[in-house]
C-alpha cells in the first residue's frame, strides 16, 4: 500500500509541475488481456481475458505537431485458458495501476487531429484472482512480491504503443497496445509476460 501511494504522489507532482498548456483529460473502456508463459525452450500462449480500463491523462505541447502524454490508468489484465483434459477453465485476473509515458505526433484537420505514438510504460499490481471452473472449483487470492513463494512480482515494465483521433469538442476515441518487456515471476528457468490490446473512450476538458 505505501508502494501504491508514492507512486501515486509522484506522479501528482509531476502533473503539478506541467507548464500552462497542459490539457487534462480522462478515458476508459474495455481491455483484452493475454500472458505468454516460456520454460526453457518451450512458450505457450493463453487465450485473452476480457476486463476494464480508466484514468487520467495529459496532453503537453512540445512543437506543433509533437507532444507527451502522461497517464495514470486502472488496469485489469491477466489471461485465461482451457484445461482440455478436465473440461475446465482457469482465469488469472490482475489489478494494476498503470504509468505509460508517450511521446506522440499530432496531425491536425479542420474537425480535430489524429495522434500516434508510444513510450515507456511502469505497472505495479495491486491485487489479483486466480479462478478455476471445472470438476473441483478453485478461488484464491494471488500474492504480489520478490520472495519465491509469491505468485507474480509487484512492478512490471513494458513499452506501450497508442493511435487514436481527437475531435475538436475534446471528445477521442484510441487504441492502444502495452507488452511487459520483464519477467513476472520469481521461479528460475521460467518465464511469463503479459500484454494487452485496450480501446478507449474519452474527453480532454480543455480542447487543443
Amino acid at each position: 500500500m505505501k508502494k501504491t501511494l508514492l507512486v501515486i504522489a509522484f506522479f501528482s507532482g509531476t502533473y503539478s509541475l506541467l507548464p500552462a498548456q497542459t490539457y487534462l483529460g480522462i478515458s476508459a473502456g474495455p481491455t483484452f488481456g493475454s500472458m505468454k508463459t516460456k520454460i526453457e525452450n518451450e512458450s505457450v500462449s493463453s487465450q485473452y481475458l476480457t476486463g476494464f480500463m480508466a484514468g487520467l491523462n495529459a496532453s503537453v505541447s512540445l512543437t506543433k505537431n509533437i507532444s507527451v502524454r502522461p497517464e495514470i490508468n486502472f488496469v485489469q489484465k491477466g489471461a485465461s485458458a482451457e484445461i482440455e483434459n478436465e473440461n475446465g477453465k482457469e482465469t488469472t485476473k490482475f489489478n494494476c495501476l498503470e504509468f505509460p509515458l508517450n511521446l506522440v505526433f499530432n496531425n491536425q484537420s479542420k474537425m480535430g487531429k489524429f495522434f500516434v505514438g508510444g513510450g515507456p510504460s511502469i505497472t505495479y499490481s495491486i491485487m489479483g484472482k486466480y479462478k478455476y471452473d471445472g470438476e473441483l472449483p478453485e478461488r484464491a487470492d494471488l500474492s504480489f512480491g520478490k520472495a519465491n513463494y509469491d505468485d507474480f512480482k509487484s512492478f512490471e515494465f513494458g513499452i506501450n504503443a497508442l493511435i487514436g483521433y481527437q475531435l475538436t469538442n475534446g471528445l477521442y476515441l484510441a487504441a492502444n497496445y502495452n507488452q511487459g518487456l520483464t519477467n513476472l515471476i520469481n521461479i528460475p528457468l521460467a518465464e511469463v509476460h503479459s500484454n494487452y490490446f485496450g480501446i478507449r473512450l474519452g474527453m480532454m476538458l480543455k480542447g487543443q
